[in-house]
């Protein structure tokens, strides 16, 4: 009967692991064929385990073959799949082997009511462990995998697969059964002071990505208003020479000099023109923005095309309008950066009903860094800008949406008025 109890609590962690999951990542394929997929790999794996028993060198391999299977199932980076899969199973089965060693404590484990009363322990367990993974999980893990790259989470990767390896030989090693509590303990607040290192570090990478994008806006808008000041003091100059130059232009047209008149007026056109600056809208913090980006396009041969109406009072602060839409611009800059003709960059802001619409759509040279079904950032810190983006926009009741072919890469987003 043991063995029967036994059997029903591996089967369980198989099953509660699987589940935990698809909570976390969405599915590459529709559920009830991934459920499917999933089902006749737990079949296997119980049959491949009765088959050659339970050697930890087979059980590793079966982990493998199922984690190579997860990562084909699920959509997103198969170094952040294979952390979540062994991180979870680590959780998962550290709870039976911690309620296994305490209750070897105070019952033999050659009693007959041993298997019995872990499996009602390892029930009540594992309830707990689904109702917060339904509750918490999917927060946890989405704020645990926001942030870094393949060469970040290739080593998080491995340091799970070391800790679920080294938890799972070690209920081998020889010593009595407090050392082997101590260990399931060490081993349990070694890996979650690990994950808390991490976020910790996103939260730093975050935090340093903002401020120098604020910088960068505070930047754009000194730029623009010291440019501003600058056609502002030559219209001054111009006023006070007003009469200078209508005497001057008298005196060219009493003598019939209707060429010298021409290049008169095209010199004072030219000295306007300087320092002209176009005004998109009447809101000073975007103006400043897209004006400092047309100046980059102008310099880079970039056509650049601006659509803007904004409502005079807005829900979103300017400070997150312009995380939206320098983000935006800032990747449409860089993809137009990698092609040599046919560049351009379109920005489309005003309002839709209820909500106010952004549409910055580039040329493209049709190669994204995707990595297993899901667009990935090619830098090196794995890309912030369109993760900040889509945090601000539900931040304010709206989304991220995004669209590409061949020569084309469309970014749109919401927010509530």
């Amino acid at each position: 009967m043991a063995a029967v109890y036994m059997g029903i609590i591996g089967f369980l962690v198989l099953i509660i692991h699987r589940v935990s999951l698809l909570i976390t990542f969405p599915q590459r394929f529709k559920l009830p064929y991934t459920i499917a997929f999933l089902l006749l790999a737990l079949f296997l794996t119980m049959i491949f385990r009765e088959t050659v028993g339970q050697a930890v060198g087979w059980n590793a391999l079966t982990t493998l073959f199922n984690c190579a299977l997860m990562c084909w199932l699920l959509r997103g980076s198969v170094f952040q799949i294979t952390f979540a899969f062994y991180f979870q199973y680590i959780l998962i089965i550290s709870l039976w082997y911690l309620a296994e060693a305490v209750l070897g404590v105070f019952i033999s484990p050659d009693d007959a009511n041993f298997s019995l009363t872990l499996f009602v322990a390892m029930i009540a367990l594992y309830t707990a462990f689904v109702a917060l993974a339904v509750a918490y999980g999917r927060k946890l893990f989405k704020k645990l995998l926001e942030y870094g790259g393949r060469a970040e989470w290739s080593l998080y990767a491995s340091g799970a697969l070391y800790s679920f390896v080294f938890l799972t030989i070690s209920r081998d090693f020889p010593g009595s059964k407090l050392q082997y509590i101590l260990l399931i303990l060490f081993v349990i607040w070694s890996f979650a002071v690990f994950c808390l290192a991490i976020i910790n570090i996103h939260e730093k990478t975050k935090k340093s990505a903002e401020a120098e994008f604020a910088s960068g806006i505070i930047s754009s808008g000194r730029d623009h208003y010291q440019k501003m000041d600058g056609l502002q003091e030559k219209l001054r100059i111009l006023r006070h020479d007003y009469k200078y130059h209508i005497t001057a232009i008298g005196e060219l047209a009493a003598s019939g000099d209707n060429e010298g008149i021409a290049r008169y007026l095209s010199g004072i056109q030219e000295h306007l023109s300087e320092s002209e600056m176009r005004e998109y809208c009447t809101n000073n913090v975007i103006n400043a923005l897209l004006s400092s980006y047309a100046e980059r396009c102008a310099k880079s041969d970039t056509r650049y095309g601006v659509e803007v109406s904004l409502p005079q009072n807005l829900t979103i602060p300017n400070y997150d309008l312009c995380i939206i839409l320098g983000n935006l611009l800032e990747n449409a800059m860089e993809a137009c950066g990698k092609l040599t003709e046919g560049k351009y960059i379109e920005i489309r802001l005003k309002p839709l009903g209820e909500q106010l619409a952004l549409i910055v759509s580039n040329s493209f040279d049709g190669k994204l860094g995707n990595g297993a079904g899901r667009l990935e950032s090619a830098k090196k810190d794995g890309g912030y800008g369109l993760k900040s983006v889509e945090a601000v926009a539900v931040r304010y009741d709206g989304e991220l949406t995004l669209e590409w072919n061949s020569d084309t890469f469309t970014a749109g987003v919401t927010v509530k008025l």
